[in-house]
């Protein structure tokens, strides 16, 4: 009765450690908070941007750091037509806690915005811009800073043309046809 007791406590100890193992072993690596959705087509442009974006440095390059050591997951989907940043949690995006987000970008999409050719890596920068203020719970789309437009946009702005100029791009000027201060 002994050895069959002891038989069946080292199967369970053995099916944990089983279980334990193999539930690490499949477990998403740790630094993965930026998830790419879409064919592989897609990811290797996401991946291609994120690349342009690192090396630019400034804010864009510290946002893309941010987001990828976040404890929060950030998601970059596939979408046609016009880029934005969604927060996982609206209040969490807003009161200093911090949230994940969804953006979705379309990296095919060049039509003029903002009184300039658009560059597909700078919307993705202007967007996870967004989503390191959802990251860090100070997103705030209620102010509204020089002509009316929101303060989280001319931020956006901001980082996006400290992109654009790093990789000898023209300044985007505007936002929604005001003039950016």
């Amino acid at each position: 009765m002994r050895r069959a007791l002891t038989h069946r406590l080292r199967e369970g100890v053995f099916a944990s450690l089983l279980v334990l193992f193999l539930s690490l072993a499949l477990a998403p690596a740790a630094t993965a908070h930026i998830v790419i959705q879409g064919d592989a087509g897609y990811v290797a442009k996401v991946e291609e941007c994120l690349e342009k974006i690192a090396q630019s440095g400034g804010k864009a390059g510290a946002n893309l750091t941010q987001l990828t050591n976040s404890n929060n997951v950030h998601t970059i989907k596939q979408n046609s037509g016009t880029s934005s940043c969604s927060p996982s949690n609206g209040t969490n995006a807003t009161n200093g806690t911090g949230t994940g987000s969804t953006t979705k970008w379309d990296p095919d999409l060049v039509t003029p915005v903002g009184g300039v050719q658009r560059d597909p890596c700078a919307s993705l920068a202007h967007e996870l811009d967004h989503a390191k203020h959802n990251d860090s719970g100070d997103n705030d789309f209620t102010s509204t800073g020089h002509n009316g437009i929101p303060t989280a946009e001319i931020e956006a702005c901001s980082t996006e043309n400290e992109y654009r100029k790093a990789n000898g791009l023209p300044e985007r000027t505007t936002y929604g046809g005001k003039r950016l201060p």
